[in-house]
């Protein structure tokens, strides 16, 4: 008896992260979420570039954190978010 398995490809999520003056941040951590579960975790490259891959096409919250690198810890919290072909650009704050 054969077994065929299918699978539905998830969606790519991308974004940028700058700081309060535009600048790329580096080495921010990036989680993803949807329905109260984590479902990915990366970092940003040295263009502040991010991307999760193999989302379901539904809302997200996007929570990007900087540590405290000399220039102070950065955040941004987006709610609401859907996978889509265009580059998400999330402007960082303080953090408090």
């Amino acid at each position: 008896q054969e077994l065929v398995l299918a699978f539905r490809r998830g969606v790519l999520l991308r974004g940028r992260a700058l700081d309060p003056e535009g600048r790329a941040v580096a080495g921010a951590v990036v989680q993803i979420a949807s329905g109260g579960t984590r479902l990915d975790r990366v970092e940003t490259d040295a263009e502040g570039r991010w991307s999760g891959s193999g989302l379901a096409d539904a809302e997200h919250v996007i929570d990007i954190f900087s540590p405290d690198r000399g220039a102070g810890a950065w955040k941004a919290v987006l709610e609401g978010v859907r996978p889509g072909a265009e580059e998400i650009l999330v402007r960082l704050e303080p953090a408090r």
